[in-house]
Parts: structure tokens; sequence; C-alpha cells
């Protein structure tokens, strides 16, 4: 009887992840962005960057866009180029160009993403939420972050959260799905 209640436990452990995400969820595409759709050049060439976006209303409030990085090179992460990336879902998703970095705030609650196994085996999963405040400059904004657990992304969408590893979560696996891609041009 013993190994019965623990066999529960062991299975959540290992397949525990969320399989589907809450029913607040009302938008989810993937963008494809074109380097040369970046305002600020890099050195890098990358060719183009991947982005898996989420939108969840779980009030009338500002909507929770959690921004998934699909495996892009470093010069393109949703991590170095927030305030573009930003930028170009606000555009895309909601039809409003041109949103400053400081204004993404006003727009919804940004919160970063990245899976199991994104930067090698050891790294788990990393939730990240990001904003700008204005700086000592307004051409200076100073970007601001703040951890959370799984469990503070969930209620705050008001459910389940869907969990990816890093080998699942590209950009074809993801149309594979079901879930639209559109391709951002300059």
């Amino acid at each position: 009887m013993a190994a019965a209640a623990v066999r529960p436990y062991r299975l959540l452990v290992k397949f525990g992840r969320r399989r589907s995400d809450a029913r607040t969820l009302v938008a989810q595409t993937v963008l494809m962005v074109e380097q040369s759709a970046f305002r600020f050049r890099s050195p890098d060439m990358f060719g183009s960057a991947g982005y898996h976006v989420r939108v969840f209303r779980p009030t009338v409030e500002r909507p929770i866009l959690i921004v998934g990085d699909l495996g892009n090179h470093p010069a393109a992460s949703v991590t170095n180029r927030f305030d573009e990336v930003g930028a170009i879902v606000t555009e895309s998703l909601f039809g409003i160009p041109g949103v400053a970095a400081e204004a993404l705030r006003e727009v919804g609650r940004w919160i970063l993403y990245y899976p199991d196994g994104a930067f090698g085996p050891s790294m788990m999963e990393d939730f990240t939420e990001t904003w700008f405040e204005q700086g000592r400059s307004p051409q200076h904004p100073v970007l601001r972050s703040n951890h959370l657990s799984r469990d503070e992304v969930e209620e705050s969408v008001g459910g389940p959260v869907r969990a990816w590893r890093a080998r699942q979560y590209h950009p074809d696996r993801l149309a594979a799905r079901g879930i639209t891609v559109r391709r951002i041009t300059a």
C-alpha cells in the first residue's frame, strides 16, 4: 500500500507538465521576425527570430502577455530585444504602432518565458515579468524585471499555463499543433 501512495507522486514529478493553457487564453501566435524589421541593427547576422506569444485576459484589466523565446540567436533573444519585440507584438496583435518602451506596461503585463533546457539541460523553466520605467532622460528608459514562480504566473492568468521543453519549443512544432505563424518583415 505504501508503494502505491508513492507512485502517483513520482508520476506527477515526471509527467506533471501542463498540457494546456487556462481558459483565459484569448490569442496565441508565433511571430517570425526578419532581422530587417528590428529598429536597431545588430552587428550579428541572425536572419530571423521566433517568438511564441500567448495573450491571457483573466479580468477586464490589461491583458497578460507571455512571450517565449524560440531558441533565438542571443542578439535576437526576447530578453535582449524586449523593447523592440514588445513594439512588434503590440502592432501585429493589437494594431497599435510605435509603442515606446516605457509605454509597453500600459498595453499589458509582459512575462518573458524560457522553457526547460533553453540554455542547456541544467536550465529550468523561467518566467520573468519585464517592464520599462522612465530613466534620467526620455531617451534612456530603465529596464526592470522580476522573476516569477509558475504558481504566481498561473494565479495571475487564472489557471494553468502550458509548459514546454526546449526541444519541442520550435516554430515548426508549434505550427504543427495548429498555432498560427505570422511573418514580420521590414
